[in-house]
């Protein structure tokens, strides 16, 4: 794993986000990654996550839509985006 590589930079945020409960640091390593690889919709649902623990609902609210946007079929991503979505108070969604 190389330090330029996204899927380094989102394994460092979620384990800075989960194991450090360091979320600050989770979302910039998210940014960074998303930023090399906007196609994974793991990165945008991380992303969402350390968004919403800080606060940033809207932030949060958008990068979930990323999310779905890259990758709307996969169970996984829709039952995380959902979840993300009744947080969030967006129900329709």
């Amino acid at each position: 794993m190389q330090p330029n590589d996204a899927n380094f930079r989102e394994h460092l945020a979620r384990i800075l986000l989960f194991s450090d409960q360091n979320a600050s640091e989770a979302l910039r390593n998210y940014r960074i990654a998303t930023g090399m690889n906007p196609y994974s919709a793991s990165s945008w649902l991380g992303l969402a996550q350390a968004q919403l623990i800080l606060g940033n609902q809207s932030a949060s609210l958008q990068a979930t839509k990323n999310a779905v946007d890259v990758d709307p079929t996969t169970p996984s991503v829709a039952w995380e985006a959902a979840n993300l979505f009744i947080i969030t108070g967006q129900t329709d969604a």
